[in-house]
């Protein structure tokens, strides 16, 4: 599958609140945050990932890395996301 373009997570490292936005509009996106140990930690479906942001907390999660999966029928990206909470 062809990696998904202009697909943006910000803010990275992120404290409470990850945003996802895509400058195209893709159909049938599943996204699935996983934890270093490869663990599914939040997953969800969106019928539609465009330009309007799209919002995970990431506050009950440990500080650490993570990594975003995102696919649909035609795509399929990873991002590693630095979760690094304000002491």
């Amino acid at each position: 599958l062809a990696p998904f373009s202009g697909i943006n997570l910000h803010p990275n490292p992120v404290d409470q609140y990850l945003q996802i936005r895509a400058q195209g509009n893709y159909k049938d996106v599943a996204l699935t945050l996983y934890n270093a140990l490869g663990q599914a930690m939040y997953s969800n479906f969106y019928p539609n990932l465009n330009d309007k942001s799209k919002t995970i907390s990431v506050s009950n999660l440990a500080s650490g890395i993570y990594y975003v999966y995102i696919a649909n029928q035609e795509h399929q990206s990873s991002f590693k996301v630095v979760v690094s909470h304000q002491q």
